[in-house]
């Protein structure tokens, strides 16, 4: 009894195997779109925060916000004769994409696809190489998170200290964690 019990076991792997091979290079493309698309919604929500340049240029990204609708708030410092000038804002929709090599952000205003840039990840940073071949580093803030709303704080995968329930607050476009509990709702 023992030996057949083993010995059907033993066919487990060899009936696993055999219905793979006939699958075919069809089911093998279609799994590597699948995986494609589920490292790029990963990388999608690794994303969700707030970047800031380290120096500012005319013409380049100071700021650059991910959220988790899917949204995006750009500022880019222009040429002006004083110091204190106020940044171009965009804000608009975004899309993360790639075959599996090459990770690309497309960002849309209006609905149409604005900007296309080659993306590079790292936990504390990302680079951007738009195609002009022209590229930008930009450092992930949670600490100065970007806001114009309660709302973009909560989209922004913030941490939150550990003593803390994450109750956000926005003052002068920055994202403040309250300590307590949340409000009662109304």
């Amino acid at each position: 009894m023992l030996r057949t019990k083993l010995a059907a076991l033993t066919l487990i792997p060899a009936l696993a195997l055999g219905f793979g091979a006939c699958a075919g290079p069809a089911e093998t493309e279609e799994s590597e779109a699948v995986a494609e698309s589920e490292s790029a919604l990963f990388l999608q929500t690794q994303l969700y925060g707030t970047f800031r340049a380290r120096t500012w240029e005319a013409g380049k990204m100071t700021l650059l916000v991910f959220k988790s609708d899917g949204t995006y708030h750009r500022e880019i410092m222009k040429k002006c004769p004083h110091m204190n000038c106020t940044p171009v804002i965009n804000d608009g929709g975004y899309t993360v994409w790639g075959d599996g090599r090459d990770v690309n952000v497309s960002l849309f205003l209006h609905g149409k696809t604005w900007e296309n840039y080659r993306l590079f990840y790292h936990r504390t940073w990302i680079r951007l190489i738009g195609e002009n071949g022209m590229h930008q580093d930009l450092v992930r803030t949670p600490q100065g998170a970007w806001c114009d709303a309660v709302d973009d704080c909560r989209m922004q995968n913030l941490p939150r200290p550990d003593i803390c329930l994450p109750n956000w607050e926005c003052n002068d476009h920055y994202c403040h964690n309250i300590c307590g509990l949340p409000p009662k709702p109304q």
